[in-house]
């Protein structure tokens, strides 16, 4: 067999090779997928029948109560409507049954999408977890999702019992959210999906925000005329201290949970200021008077926030946030209007960006305050921070073009300036 034989040759079996490397791919993924199947058939399953809630033993928080329960339609439930003013301990009981395939006994998993404010679990009379701290200042568990693997050793076939007690705070909606058993596979996927809403994204932002606010503030320092730059870093640092506040799931340096969401909503109150004072200057627009009544905003804020009586502070710090994303909503509302105004590109691409803000932030001021639906500004933000990021180097770069074309200008205007004078100083001699 001769060399152009031998590459035929070659040439023939690659794909043959390539064929065989795929079908052994496919097999792999459907034997995957058929044993994942049957393993899915095989597991038990838990299937909750009946949730109850009731208020804990004032003296004996531990202790499960005997009486006082109340049906629960559906979760989540807080019981801000149910028992008005009750800031304390509740109890939950959640009944569900144990059922598996013939003889068969496997694990089950358990997964709480949030506990409004801290928790702790017990199936049947068996001790599962709780939060760090039950007791002031008690542990934030109300934006981090739990999963937990439930061996099948304490579960009993047929009906069982999940027992979860939540201590409240005054300045949030008490209670508990989704609550889910059943197979590994598809708890663990909801985890995970809970865990990217919650927790994974919003930590991808302030990363982003981190960036984009160290650059906006380098920018500033080494051109202080461009004070968008200066007012886009403080939004930036404000939204991340905003986030930080609200995700952590300890109060920071061991502050009451009042005065973390006290801090929470002041900071919150300055963030959507300085986001419109931002907008204006990038626009290189600027309103006295309004921002006036937007520096009297925060001082109330301040003022109220600060030293109104805790009877009161839970109105008080919705009326404030609600306030806040009002002024937010104009800004975005108005900003398109500002944009045509300034004739300038970048402003018109920001004004766009505003404008989708608006259903994303009705929608997120709901679930702050109800704590229903779905967050959407998780799966956004990122995007958008990248996004102003942008827009911001794009000014950035047209500004550094101008100052190019002047330069340019100028030297074609000194060179002829010199050639005139050449021109002329030779006619006189």
């Amino acid at each position: 067999m001769n060399k152009h034989d031998t590459h035929r040759s070659d040439r023939y079996h690659q794909p043959a090779i390539f064929l065989h490397i795929y079908i052994l791919l496919l097999i792999f993924s459907v034997s995957s997928q058929t044993h994942a199947s049957e393993v899915s058939q095989q597991s038990c399953t838990a299937t909750i029948s009946n949730i109850q809630v009731a208020k804990a033993i004032p003296h004996d928080l531990e202790q499960k109560p005997a009486a006082g329960w109340h049906p629960v339609q559906k979760l989540p439930e807080y019981w801000n409507t149910r028992w008005p003013n009750y800031h304390a301990t509740a109890w939950y009981k959640i009944n569900f049954n144990y059922l598996c395939p013939q003889s068969t006994k496997t694990p089950i998993s358990l997964v709480i999408k949030s506990m409004n404010m801290a928790g702790q679990i017990y199936i049947n009379d068996a001790f599962i977890w709780q939060d760090q701290s039950l007791i002031e200042p008690v542990s934030r568990s109300w934006l981090k999702p739990r999963y937990w693997v439930i061996p099948a050793e304490i579960l009993h076939p047929g009906e069982n019992t999940l027992w979860i007690r939540i201590t409240g705070i005054a300045t949030q909606k008490s209670g508990l959210s989704n609550v889910n058993l059943g197979p590994h596979q598809a708890m663990m996927k909801l985890y995970q999906h809970y865990e990217l809403e919650l927790r994974t994204l919003s930590l991808l932002n302030m990363m982003i925000n981190i960036v984009v606010g160290l650059l906006c503030f380098a920018v500033w320092f080494f051109t202080p005329k461009e004070v968008a730059f200066k007012w886009f870093g403080i939004v930036s640092l404000l939204w991340i201290s905003y986030v930080f506040l609200v995700q952590s799931t300890e109060t920071v340096f061991n502050i009451s949970n009042t005065l973390q969401d006290q801090i929470s909503i002041l900071v919150f109150c300055c963030y959507t200021v300085a986001g419109s004072i931002a907008a204006w200057r990038f626009a290189r627009q600027k309103y006295p008077k309004i921002e006036l009544l937007l520096l009297i905003y925060i001082v109330s804020a301040f003022i109220f926030i600060l030293l109104i009586p805790n009877v009161f502070l839970p109105k008080t710090l919705n009326l404030f946030f609600l306030i806040g994303v009002i002024i937010f909503l104009l800004k975005c509302i108005s900003f398109p209007y500002i944009a045509y105004k300034s004739k300038n590109k970048e402003a018109y691409i920001l004004a766009i960006q505003y404008l989708i803000f608006i259903p994303i932030a009705i929608n997120d001021a709901h679930y702050m305050i109800t704590l229903e639906g779905t967050i959407l500004s998780p799966y956004t933000s990122p995007t958008s921070s990248i996004l102003i990021g942008a827009i911001l180097a794009l000014r950035l770069a047209n500004n550094s073009k101008k100052i190019a074309l002047f330069h340019k200008t100028l030297t074609d205007e000194v060179t002829k300036a010199k050639v005139e004078l050449s021109i002329s100083l030779n006619a006189q001699h």
